[in-house]
């Protein structure tokens, strides 16, 4: 006997789900139940008909009470995060790696002027290069005679109030500014550092 045939074979680990709510697992049976019904009748797709309205209606509700419960639970997460901030460290490094495990896409490559870059600084330069060709006028002649002047005339007056003569303006008051943060919308997908607006909501001053 090898010792592979006398250590057995290992039980796979089984990957935890997540333990959702009363209200999603019943609009879960009651999509399942909406699709069968839909299924045996044939799967008509017409817009008038009641079961395929039901079962678009019934994925609808799912996916958003899916989406409000995964923000109450990011929410909990920051305002855990804020909250062991000052009394448990260990607690607030644990729950920030959490956090940091998140799956993010960040660009690896990127192609300008059919050249390929894969370096960090050489990408970030390239989308440099792309938004600097993008503010460049050029002459097409599909392109609408009046829009153009709209944005030629918008063109000069930001090149007026840009320039070295014009009076700064007044600077935003801090109660408007944390008005307006406050009012942004919570839930959003991450940028490529990982920010969203929950950090510049419940970071602090």
């Amino acid at each position: 006997m090898t010792a592979k045939e006398a250590a057995g074979s290992k039980p796979k680990p089984v990957k935890k789900s997540k333990p959702w709510f009363h209200e999603i697992r019943n609009l879960c049976k009651i999509c399942k139940q909406y699709h069968w019904e839909w299924k045996n009748s044939g799967t008509p797709k017409s817009k008038d008909n009641l079961l395929w309205l039901r079962c678009i209606t019934a994925k609808r509700n799912l996916r958003r009470a899916k989406r409000q419960e995964d923000a109450k639970r990011r929410y909990g997460l920051y305002t855990e995060i804020m909250d062991t901030n000052t009394s448990d460290e260990k607690l607030f490094h644990k729950l920030i790696n959490i956090q940091r495990n998140g799956k993010t896409s960040k660009l690896s490559q990127l192609t300008v002027d059919g050249k390929i870059l894969e370096r960090p600084g050489d990408i970030a330069e390239g989308w440099a290069t792309y938004f600097e060709c993008l503010s460049k006028s050029l002459e097409c002649p599909d392109f609408i005679e009046e829009y153009k002047q709209f944005v030629e005339a918008d063109y000069d007056q930001i090149l007026e109030y840009c320039s070295t003569d014009s009076q700064p303006g007044e600077f935003t008051a801090i109660e408007i500014l944390t008005e307006n943060i406050g009012q942004q919308k919570s839930g959003k997908s991450p940028d490529e550092q990982s920010l969203m607006a929950e950090h510049l909501k419940f970071g602090g001053p």
